[in-house]
């Protein structure tokens, strides 16, 4: 894998409704994959993933602001430019003795 790769997972103009779909479809997703992996962690050692629960929190409250804004945007009957990009950068794994 190169080192660094980028990615526009996102572009272009959307409605309020539609952005609100794809948006929260991915904090929602996200959330859900923290929530079991705490979850898992539980099962397997008897206590919660404590990054996971932490994350689950600030994606909660970007969820929150989203909504917020999602519904004005829509009250003014605005549309959405969204650019969302991802970087992926291959680290070298310590190794485990």
């Amino acid at each position: 894998m190169e080192n660094n790769q980028h990615f526009d997972l996102i572009k272009g103009t959307f409605s309020a409704e539609e952005c609100r779909e794809v948006i929260l479809g991915l904090i929602n997703y996200k959330i859900g994959f923290h929530e079991k992996k705490s979850f898992s962690s539980e099962i397997r050692t008897g206590g919660p993933d404590a990054a996971s629960l932490q994350r689950i929190k600030e994606l909660k409250a970007i969820r929150d602001g989203l909504v917020r804004a999602f519904a004005e945007a829509e009250r003014e009957n605005a549309e959405l430019s969204v650019t969302s990009s991802v970087s992926i950068e291959a680290l070298a794994r310590e190794a485990v003795s």
